[in-house]
């Protein structure tokens, strides 16, 4: 029977290997949640959350290397395991990176759109590029029973008409708005003069 002293679980503990491996795993999780707040708020490519998670896990390997064979009290001289483990570690991270998002957009999600108007007039403005851009689909809006109308008949409240036609036009530097033909707009009545 191993002797409980030389057990795996012991030499782990011994060498704060698990204890190592948690900070490692906080700091990662740090690292992916300060890339999500730099792509919120610099509007950078969604992309890069997801370079820290890959390049955050795929050099795990590394961290638990470097635990095992620092872990323990005392000084350490380094491996010949880390000499070659670590740096192909590395290269294998970065060559995953490369392959999975060499190709992708790592810019601003955003771009600048120059408009001429027909009066000779120029309007730039940042909007959101294809590629980031989030659809969604817009019903019309009935005011229902429920709601009060400031005219005080449901059936000619402008509010739900003026949502319909707001919405889309708010949405659309943010998302791409569907067209109006794959969602079927019914208007109750024609208004009077």
């Amino acid at each position: 029977m191993p002797d409980a002293n030389n057990s795996l679980v012991a030499r782990l503990l011994k060498r704060r290997v698990p204890q190592i491996f948690a900070i490692y795993m906080g700091a990662c999780w740090g690292l992916v949640e300060f890339a999500d707040f730099m792509v919120g708020e610099f509007l950078l490519s969604p992309h890069w959350t997801r370079v820290a998670l890959v390049g955050s896990l795929l050099l795990a390997p590394s961290a638990l290397m470097l635990a095992w064979y620092h872990g323990k009290p005392g000084r350490d001289r380094m491996a010949k395991a880390e000499k070659v483990g670590i740096p192909a570690n590395v290269a294998l991270c970065v060559a995953v990176l490369w392959g999975s998002f060499g190709g992708s957009d790592l810019g601003a999600a955003t771009t600048a759109v120059t408009v001429e108007t027909e009066d000779g007039e120029v309007i730039e403005r940042v909007v959101a590029k294809a590629e980031f851009r989030k659809r969604t689909a817009l019903f019309p809006l009935d005011a229902g029973t429920g709601i009060a109308s400031p005219v005080g008949n449901v059936d000619e409240d402008v509010n739900q008409f003026g949502v319909d036609e707001d919405a889309p036009t708010g949405l659309a530097s943010l998302v791409r708005v569907s067209p109006r033909r794959t969602v079927p707009v019914v208007v109750p009545h024609v208004y009077k003069e």
